[in-house]
């Protein structure tokens, strides 16, 4: 609407300050890489003091769609966190409400006889969530979303979808290939993706445990990257899985291996040489090939 100032504007003028940094770097310009860093910065700054008025104004406890409205827009939230890697600057408690209000309300949808319509936009969503750790909130919404392909059993998304199908109303472009687009990034990021704030590779961070029930073998092979390309393999074996890491990758951060399990882990070795548990569920390899042990 005329006169709203929506945060997903925003965002994507700082990712447009935040690129054109990492340009001018990249051709040598350091001191227009510089300004737009600082022009980056500062922007950031304006965006985040706005949110936490903006928050306090509206009586709200999630980060708004839009200045002057308040709104709920989890979607559009969304691409702080995918496309222009912010999460890290985000104020932690209005984001984790943020994402668990929207997680909340997808249980709903998926209950037997709802009936509504949404945007497959939201498939974005499972990338942030796979961004912020949370594989089985990004899985669960990934599965939802492949039922809402129309007609059923078409590889393709409608603008807007509806349940049950038989209602009429706006459906917008169909096939839509911008819901298509976040589907892959989405898949991509289950195998890998860039952690763009801590310079890092990370893999493994959505492959569903049943992937590897049977002793199947899971992983991609020449993935291209920012830094290079990666191949890795995983199996389950007994009580271990077991991972082969190899490629030209060098990523200043080194490669973060998530857990594909559920379970704790135990032990983990890197070449044969102890390594320590991350966050839980992950190492990181610093070094290529590497042969890694996941005990659990």
């Amino acid at each position: 609407e005329p006169g709203n100032h929506s945060y997903w504007d925003d965002f994507w003028a700082l990712k447009g300050w935040k690129d054109g940094a990492a340009i001018a770097q990249v051709l040598g310009k350091t001191n227009d890489a510089a300004w737009a860093a600082s022009e980056g910065a500062k922007l950031r700054e304006a965006m985040l003091s706005s949110i936490d008025q903006e928050t306090k104004r509206h009586g709200i406890d999630f980060i708004p769609g839009c200045a002057e409205l308040g709104d709920f827009a989890p979607t559009s939230t969304a691409i702080a966190i995918v496309a222009c890697h912010e999460q890290a600057f985000l104020p932690e408690a209005v984001l984790k409400r943020t994402f668990d209000r929207y997680y909340e309300d997808l249980l709903k949808r998926t209950a037997p006889g709802w009936t509504g319509s949404f945007s497959p936009y939201e498939i974005r969503t499972a990338q942030a969530f796979l961004y912020m750790n949370q594989k089985d909130r990004a899985l669960r919404l990934l599965d939802y979303m492949m039922t809402g392909r129309r007609p059923a059993g078409w590889k393709q998304w409608a603008e807007a979808v509806y349940f049950p199908p038989e209602q009429g109303g706006f459906i917008g472009d169909m096939p839509h290939t911008w819901v298509s687009a976040g589907f892959l990034h989405t898949v991509r990021s289950m195998f890998c993706y860039e952690h763009e704030g801590a310079h890092g590779l990370v893999l493994a961070a959505g492959i569903p445990e049943s992937w590897l029930d049977g002793g199947r073998e899971v992983g991609v092979t020449d993935a291209p990257t920012y830094w290079g390309r990666v191949s890795f393999r995983m199996r389950k074996s007994g009580s271990e899985v077991r991972v082969s890491i190899a490629g030209d990758v060098r990523p200043p951060a080194g490669i973060m291996l998530q857990s594909p399990l559920s379970l704790p882990l135990h032990s983990v070795t890197v070449n044969g040489q102890p390594a320590a548990v991350r966050l839980g569920n992950a190492v990181v390899v610093n070094e290529l090939p590497a042969e890694i042990v996941l005990g659990y």
